[in-house]
């Protein structure tokens, strides 16, 4: 047997520089990971993980290769990838556009902004749900 690394503190890592929303999700993945380590099973010790902008996959190896399952499904989706590239550029363009642009940029990628404020609250704490279009 090879020597022994912790992985957790190394995806902390990773997840503090990309994750930019569900950093929490490493817990999930954590403790799947964790269980893992005591399963006889060699093939239940084998992950695919990835971090995203908002949050992280954890899916065993072999689910990810089998169609019709959640593993395969969301780790081979098509959409979330153009969307994500097309979220992207809009990101890389607002910055450099006038006002105008920077509207119809937001209006090319959401759908719907809602805006969520307690009376008497301090005017940073609210929350903003987003819906984005789908293409």
């Amino acid at each position: 047997m090879g020597k022994k690394t912790d992985i957790i503190p190394m995806l902390q890592e990773i997840v503090a520089e990309n994750a930019t929303h569900y950093q929490d999700d490493l817990l999930m993945d954590a403790g799947q990971l964790s269980a893992a380590m005591l399963d006889p099973v060699p093939e239940n010790r084998v992950f695919l993980w990835m971090c995203r902008p908002c949050g992280t996959w954890c899916f065993l190896e072999r689910e990810v290769f089998l169609r019709d399952t959640v593993a395969h499904n969301t780790w081979t989706y098509q959409e979330y990838i153009i969307q994500a590239e097309k979220i992207k550029a809009v990101l890389d363009a607002y910055w450099l556009s006038d006002a105008p642009h920077r509207n119809a940029l937001l209006h090319s990628v959401v759908e719907v902004i809602t805006y969520h404020k307690e009376k008497k609250t301090k005017p940073s704490d609210f929350e903003l749900d987003f819906v984005l279009k789908s293409h």
